[in-house]
């Protein structure tokens, strides 16, 4: 249950973000056409670039918040007065996500420029402008490279990447916690939950001299980015 959880929340959170995307090509492209003068078309674009992308990481933040919250709900561990978790893994998360809207907007932005600079270029008069800035955008249309590049040089899609960043984030937060509340009330061992993959049902240490691997010893073979893997006090 916990598990279809989690995936429903980063479908929300991908979709949304994919609609901060949609929305920042769409005002480019509305603000092209429309426009007459080259030089006030950059600065107001770049200004509504800015607001877009603040509205945007402001809608994040906020809904980020309720993520994690509803998330350690959904888990049962959200009844702690002591942890502070749900304010900084939410601040956590936020902040990457709302970087990463940040950058993409960045790059629209920046591929405005450069289609007003070659329309300004091939442009003789006003009158012809729109027709130029019709030509200009169809024949620059996929020279915005969106996404995100790893430190290995991969390259991601923005969507597949905010999937990966939210997923990643919310099991580490819910195991993270799950570690540390099952410590806090003795327990010794645990299980790890996750269906169809070899680690499944294999018992691991919450404290030291168990002889057995630990949370930490498992993050880099189960416990990792894209991982669905989950602890549980009960034997799956």
């Amino acid at each position: 249950m916990l598990r279809q959880y989690i995936q429903g929340a980063v479908r929300s959170a991908t979709q949304r973000h994919g609609g901060y995307i949609v929305a920042a090509k769409a005002s480019l492209d509305s603000h092209l056409l429309t426009t007459r003068a080259a030089e006030k078309a950059v600065d107001s674009f770049w200004a509504k670039s800015l607001r877009l992308s603040g509205s945007a990481m402001d809608v994040e933040s906020r809904a980020t918040e309720k993520l994690v919250s509803d998330v350690l709900k959904q888990a049962e561990l959200s009844n702690d007065p002591e942890s502070l978790v749900i304010e900084s893994q939410a601040n956590f998360i936020a902040l990457q996500a709302t970087s990463h809207i940040k950058i993409q907007h960045d790059k629209i932005a920046r591929h405005f420029d450069k289609v007003m600079l070659a329309a300004v270029m091939r442009s003789r008069s006003a009158s012809d402008w729109p027709i130029v800035i019709s030509a200009v955008t169809q024949e620059m249309s996929n020279s915005v490279s969106l996404g995100y590049r790893d430190r290995a040089g991969k390259k991601w899609t923005s969507a597949r990447y905010v999937e990966v960043l939210y997923a990643s984030a919310l099991y580490e937060l819910v195991n993270d916690r799950k570690v540390e509340v099952m410590a806090k009330r003795g327990r010794k061992t645990a299980w790890i939950d996750y269906p169809n993959h070899d680690s499944h049902g294999q018992k691991l240490a919450l404290v030291e001299s168990q002889g057995l691997q630990n949370y930490n010893d498992l993050k880099a073979k189960v416990f990792h980015p894209g991982s669905e893997a989950l602890i549980t006090d009960k034997r799956p």
